[in-house]
């Protein structure tokens, strides 16, 4: 959305990456850099969001290096599950995270793959985040326990603090066993 509004390209989100991790590189910055990638309800409905979000990787991340991608993560965001209430299925969730894993393995390597933190931030709740019976009753892994996904990153929810602290604690669970 924020891309819509300001009228950024993929290309000069890429230039903004690569700066930052100049900047990076001679301490004038710390941290890691979030790059979101994510399809549109639109994209979604036509069986476009793979095709979309490899895309939008490889050409916001282009022109950053293995280094580079030890510090960085990916947030899936898929926009049309941002503030509408709408979710995505837990095994739709750990496809995109594999395919963007997958598209940094085949760009950057093995080892950058396996670094790089790819999260989910599409309606997190203290509901989907550990194990949970879905809406017919079949027991369903939490996105916090989906193989590729490393974290989550709370939109609305974070403006709940019960929800919030929920949350946090789920994954402080889970980073205990």
């Amino acid at each position: 959305e924020m891309i819509e509004l300001t009228g950024i390209t993929d290309e000069e989100l890429a230039e903004l990456a690569r700066r930052f991790h100049g900047l990076r590189k001679i301490g004038k910055v710390t941290g890691n850099l979030v790059m979101a990638v994510g399809e549109t309800i639109t994209d979604y409905q036509t069986g476009n969001s793979e095709r979309i979000v490899q895309q939008q990787v490889l050409t916001r991340l282009a022109g950053l290096t293995k280094e580079d991608m030890q510090s960085t993560v990916i947030a899936y965001e898929p926009r049309w599950a941002i503030g509408t209430g709408l979710a995505a299925k837990e095994d739709e969730v750990q496809r995109m995270h594999s395919l963007i894993r997958n598209t940094i393995k085949d760009k950057w390597g093995t080892e950058a793959s396996e670094r790089v933190r790819i999260i989910y931030g599409g309606s997190t709740n203290k509901k989907n985040v550990l194990t949970h019976l879905d809406e017919k009753g079949k027991e369903v892994k939490g996105l916090l326990e989906l193989k590729d996904v490393d974290g989550v990153l709370p939109g609305g929810a974070s403006a709940d603090l019960e929800e919030f602290i929920a949350i946090a604690k789920a994954a402080e669970q889970l980073a205990d066993t």
